[in-house]
């Protein structure tokens, strides 16, 4: 039985999900239809001879008079690298062997580059996402052998999906107007991503629109394995959206479209108490307390934990366009700083607030008013700084070379902090302790701004060790 196009295109869909976060959306159709092109003609035409001019054959039947160059040009190939640690270099070399026994390929088949750290990754993180790849064409349902060849239009078909679904040009249209790229997320749930991925359980409290933004994201948080028992829906109102727009060196510039929103429309009898009393630590930040109504329900989210014992960790994340005025937005912000244990601020957050340009007379400026255990200076490029009983740590920055995108790297560095947090708790800990906790939050920052979309690709445990690993053996 022929492949039918539901087989074809769920394994394409399930080919950009493993794609998303280290290129742009328009760069999948150049992966995907390589891989897909391999599959087609190893199925139909491996070893028979050749097919519309088009040899095919693997590494067993490479006639080439040096041994060491003998590769193959199939799909079986590639599967025989799944795993290996040269799988992307290996890749290259099949598709380079067939491009050079079919020189009409050259330039067709080879625009795709299996050995890109930056849009696959690195180490393990590459060798996992090409073997899961190449296993998604593996599959029996997508056995291509039984296809009739004469009208056979398989490549066509992926072609015209993949251009329906992504951009022929990167942040282009068809018709050169810019596109968005709709990624669910927002500071708190960044950080609670992080969390989950690190094995802890976490829930969310919040409210969205009746409208195709807000389920994106309530799916997006249950996909990850946020609860989103708390979080509501205004029937009424939208889900806020933010624009965040990218410069080249990957900082960014947010525009809002909140006025009003429905994260705005949250309202404290709507606050789910029983989930609070049971949460080891309550984080916060100011998003939630521009509006009369949202931030009365802050304060009693707040209450809340603080009879039921929780830690309490606040981020200011400032975002001046949302305040009727940066005074009010400060009155907030020192409202949170008299309410937490925990405290990450940014460098210009810190700078703002205290009118200190030394970030540590800013902490002083801090101390000096609200009794605070743990603050940490989340400082971008320079790395990040704790305070904690007197001490002060500071561990540099793992900065990649690879970088697409800031966006959630402080979200991340949050949510690993934490992370450590929950495993240690906060007494006693010494300078090892801190420089332990910032290193890990460092390393998963710098691994995030090379990914897009923030809360469905934070890095597992293993790809932040790994990368501490390679970093300690540079």
């Amino acid at each position: 039985m022929a492949v039918k196009k539901t087989q074809l295109y769920a394994s394409l869909w399930a080919s950009c999900d493993k794609l998303r976060g280290g290129m742009d959306s328009s760069e999948y159709k150049d992966y995907i239809l390589t891989l897909l092109f391999m599959k087609y003609v190893t199925d139909k035409f491996k070893n028979k001879g050749a097919y519309e001019d088009i040899k095919v054959f693997d590494k067993a039947h490479d006639k080439d008079p040096d041994p060491e160059k003998r590769t193959g040009c199939s799909f079986d190939d590639f599967i025989a690298l799944k795993g290996k640690k040269n799988i992307g270099e290996g890749m290259d070399k099949i598709i380079a062997r067939l491009a050079d026994e079919n020189t009409d390929l050259k330039g067709v088949i080879d625009i795709a580059h299996f050995n890109d750290e930056k849009k696959l990754g690195s180490g393990k993180e590459m060798v996992d996402k090409l073997t899961d790849l190449i296993s998604i064409f593996q599959r029996p349902e997508l056995d291509f052998s039984r296809n009739k060849a004469e009208g056979d239009d398989i490549i066509g078909d992926a072609y015209e999906y993949l251009m329906r679904k992504f951009a022929t040009e990167s942040g282009k249209s068809n018709q050169g107007n810019p596109l968005f790229e709709a990624n669910p997320g927002g500071a708190p749930c960044n950080a609670l991503a992080m969390l989950t991925k690190l094995g802890h359980k976490t829930a969310f409290i919040g409210k969205v629109g009746e409208d195709f933004f807000g389920e994106q994201l309530r799916d997006a948080i249950t996909e990850v394995g946020i609860d989103a028992s708390g979080l509501c829906t205004d029937k009424e109102i939208h889900t806020t959206l933010a624009m965040v727009h990218t410069y080249p060196d990957g900082d960014r510039d947010f525009s809002f479209y909140r006025n009003p929103g429905a994260d705005m429309m949250l309202n404290k009898e709507e606050i789910c108490e029983e989930l609070i009393k049971e949460t080891k630590i309550f984080h916060f930040g100011t998003l939630s307390m521009t509006h009369e109504g949202v931030r009365e329900a802050t304060k009693e989210a707040i209450r809340i934990a603080e009879e039921s014992g929780a830690i309490i960790s606040f981020d200011p994340n400032l975002r001046p366009p949302l305040w009727n005025s940066l005074d009010e937005a400060k009155e907030q912000v020192l409202y949170g700083l008299g309410h937490c244990q925990i405290l990450k601020i940014s460098d210009n957050e810190i700078q703002w607030l205290t009118g200190e340009e030394d970030y540590t007379a800013g902490v002083n400026w801090i101390r000096e008013r609200y009794q605070i255990p743990l603050i940490l200076v989340s400082m971008g490029k320079e790395g990040s700084r704790a305070y904690y009983n007197g001490s002060i740590v500071e561990v540099k920055p793992f900065l990649q070379k690879n970088t697409i995108e800031t966006t959630g790297a402080g979200d991340t560095f949050c949510g690993c902090v934490l992370h450590y947090i929950c495993e240690h708790g906060m007494e006693d800990l010494k300078e090892e302790n801190l420089k332990d906790m910032l290193t890990f939050a460092n390393a998963a920052a710098s691994v995030i701004t090379t990914r897009k979309g923030a809360l469905r690709v934070m890095p597992t445990r293993e790809e932040v060790q790994n990368l501490l690993i390679e970093r300690a053996a540079e």
